[in-house]
């Protein structure tokens, strides 16, 4: 009879499973540049329009709402990432590439149905937020046309504007148009820090004869409307999260951009209001046109 012999030590008993390898991409964007897509996805039209809706609410009652704001909607933005990598895990095949990662979260949590819906209000949002965009953009070109003495009629530049777009919104994926991002997200910090310049600028004379209007439910509430848009980017967070070559660090990129935004939103707002730039009478829900129709 043979008997084997086997061996235990210590270290075989005390040893501890090792946790499974996190996915990686073998082609993606790093997450500071997931987080330049977050400030340029989420910076834009709300920006400039925040402005008057803090000097709508009140100083007070405005940087509350932007303060809780932020962190509501930068806590689900973590949650949506981690939700993400958690489906990665458990099923494979959304390793590969995923056109419409948020309607693929509703379907593994409740159907077909819950599919369809998010995909719905996706576009539906997606469609709100390019037609304000848009015209933003047709409105500020059209008036720097007239300021250097070209002036094109304003339905005509919003034609012009859709046709140049239009070619880079059938790009397949974030990570094949990144210089988007962050020429947005550049574009977008210059803006801010000229308005607060311009509010600085502008302070002296027009902080005589500002009139605010009295606190009142319905601009509280117009107000909160304005700012909820200022943060109704998370339909394309985990679009943005897929692309990445470390998925699993979304929180990182997440956490970074809204700290970024926060400084430049409250800022603008704490000048825009403290220095009284914005005439109740006057005010228009583009700031930066306001600014350039004082002083």
């Amino acid at each position: 009879m043979v008997f084997l012999k086997v061996s235990n030590s210590v270290s075989d008993a005390t040893a501890k499973p090792t946790k499974p390898e996190k996915h990686r991409n073998h082609k993606g964007i790093s997450w500071p540049t997931a987080a330049i897509f977050i400030v340029g996805d989420m910076m834009g039209g709300g920006m400039i329009a925040l402005p008057l809706a803090v000097v709508n609410a009140g100083l007070i009652p405005g940087i509350t709402i932007i303060i809780l704001g932020a962190i509501f909607t930068g806590y689900t933005g973590v949650q949506l990432g981690d939700n993400w990598t958690l489906m990665q895990k458990r099923w494979p095949e959304y390793k590969s590439h995923c056109r419409r990662p948020y309607p693929e979260m509703a379907y593994r949590a409740m159907g077909t149905r819950a599919k369809r819906l998010v995909s719905f209000c996706l576009c539906l949002t997606q469609f709100g937020i390019a037609t304000v965009l848009t015209l933003l953009a047709a409105n500020n070109l059209s008036n720097l046309l007239a300021a250097v003495g070209f002036p094109i009629n304003f339905c005509y530049v919003i034609v012009l504007i859709a046709v140049v777009l239009w070619p880079f919104v059938m790009l397949k994926s974030p990570m094949d148009f990144w210089q988007a991002a962050v020429g947005s997200a550049v574009s977008s910090t210059v803006a801010a820090i000229l308005i607060v310049a311009g509010a600085i600028h502008d302070a002296p004379v027009c902080q005589k004869a500002v009139t605010y209007p009295e606190f009142s439910f319905t601009n509280l509430f117009l107000a909160y409307g304005t700012i909820a848009f200022a943060y109704g980017g998370h339909g394309a967070f985990p679009t943005i999260q897929h692309d990445m070559t470390k998925p699993f660090r979304f929180n990182r990129a997440v956490c970074s951009s809204y700290i970024c935004k926060r400084f430049l939103f409250m800022y603008q707002e704490f000048c825009i209001s403290t220095f009284k730039i914005s005439f109740h009478t006057e005010a228009h829900s583009n700031c930066s046109y306001t600014l350039s129709q004082k002083g």
